[in-house]
């Protein structure tokens, strides 16, 4: 999940530990967001074509 501009540390433990990781290192962060989205694309297309 990309934090919205608005998005404060308030709130559990580990939603606080995103938002932490995103500030202190936003490229690398985005860089392990994109290549999980990626995967996620990927089975639910062969999903998709095996039903």
């Amino acid at each position: 999940m990309i934090p919205k501009s608005n998005a404060t540390i308030k709130g559990g433990k580990r939603w606080r530990e995103m938002i932490l990781r995103f500030m202190k290192n936003p490229l690398e962060y985005l860089e392990e967001y994109f290549k999980r989205e990626k995967a996620e694309s990927l089975i639910s297309s062969i999903k998709r074509r095996t039903r």
